[in-house]
């Protein structure tokens, strides 16, 4: 099995710039949005960072609290694993290339969960801290 370089914590939240904000205050660094993306003024998605510790937003118009996460894995190769779990997993979005540069599916797990998988589009290599 493969080694799995980080997991990234996926929030939903009902108003993104607003959570920008407020992690921001408490440490996390602003890494991108998908604001240009789709060019309507809006961000559906954002990615904040602090050392080894990041976290995606995305948006969700529900005011209620939260009782769920999706999970992100960082994997060596998304394909590969793709391969390995397809059969194990009910795949919710299959394996593609991103516009947020990172090449990934979506699957939930036996739980309920749901999960992302993937590598950066190019050349792979070590987040900042070794991780």
């Amino acid at each position: 099995m493969q080694t799995f370089h980080s997991l990234t914590v996926i929030i939903k939240v009902p108003d993104i710039r607003r959570a920008i904000d407020f992690y921001a205050s408490i440490g996390f660094d602003l890494v991108g949005t998908d604001e240009a993306h789709y060019g309507d003024g809006n961000i559906y998605w954002a990615m904040l960072r602090n050392g080894g510790a990041s976290m995606m937003l995305n948006i969700d118009g529900d005011d209620s609290p939260k009782t769920s996460q999706d999970f992100y894995l960082r994997v060596e190769n998304a394909d590969a694993l793709y391969e390995a779990i397809k059969d194990k997993v009910t795949i919710t979005e299959e394996l593609h290339d991103q516009f947020y540069g990172m090449r990934d599916f979506w699957f939930s797990d036996l739980f309920g969960y749901q999960w992302g998988a993937g590598h950066p589009l190019g050349e792979v290599s070590e987040p900042e801290g070794g991780e």
